[in-house]
């Protein structure tokens, strides 16, 4: 495996990362548009890439505990058509470079240390993340010198209402904005209202679209601040 398989218990993360256009308090950030990231909330894979799809490609599972509304195929598919679009995928020179798995990410669980991204549908009553939020978490730590530098697992955990249907704008806008999270993004401030798939907020006035695509600047933040090694 390429992961540490000597970690005998997943840690999880402390930072839940909220999604932002509920209306809830957030410190603003400045007029610069300043990306706030965590040198520890990122996953591992970042730091490294591969030629072809191999060993440091950053691997996605989908699972939906809320089928009745939404079934794992039907997230699978949302999931293959915002990676080929204009999201994340091949950033830092293909550093970031998303692939799915072959299966559900519960036929991963226990072992599932390989796959580094793992994105769940939850039911709007699953207080995983509380009861108003989608968030990420994160599991399988990376250490050095007996401190967590990284992670080598991101845990999305998306809301039923803030994805259904999935063809709408706020499912598109939730899974990138949570995949931010994922690649070590945190959330902005009123100040940066609509400008970031990070900053969009319910109180900004006038009241923004949707932004559904991380922007350039999202994208060098993650390159400029998390991919460097350690």
């Amino acid at each position: 495996m390429k992961k540490l398989t000597s970690i005998l218990a997943i840690v999880i993360g402390l930072t839940i990362a909220a999604v932002p256009w509920l209306g809830l308090p957030y410190q603003a950030a400045d007029a610069s548009h300043a990306h706030p990231q965590s040198d520890t909330q990122h996953i591992y894979g970042l730091h490294w890439s591969s030629p072809n799809h191999g060993l440091w490609d950053e691997d996605y599972c989908a699972q939906s505990y809320d089928y009745s509304v939404i079934t794992t195929e039907a997230l699978q598919a949302k999931l293959q058509t915002l990676i080929y679009n204009a999201g994340w995928d091949g950033i830092g020179s293909g550093n970031v470079d998303i692939w799915p798995t072959a299966y559900s990410c519960e036929s991963y669980i226990p072992n599932d240390s390989d796959v580094e991204v793992r994105l769940s549908i939850i039911s709007s009553t699953t207080s995983v993340c509380g009861f108003e939020v989608s968030c990420v978490k994160f599991a399988w730590p990376y250490y050095v010198n007996s401190q967590i530098k990284d992670y080598f697992q991101g845990v999305v955990w998306l809301k039923t209402f803030h994805v259904n249907p999935l063809s709408s704008d706020s499912a598109t806008a939730t899974i990138n904005h949570e995949f931010g999270h994922v690649l070590g993004l945190l959330d902005g401030g009123g100040a940066d209202c609509g400008i970031s798939i990070m900053h969009q907020l319910d109180y900004c006035s006038p009241q923004p679209p949707y932004v559904l695509w991380p922007n350039q600047a999202d994208k060098d933040s993650v390159v400029n601040n998390m991919m460097p090694a350690h």
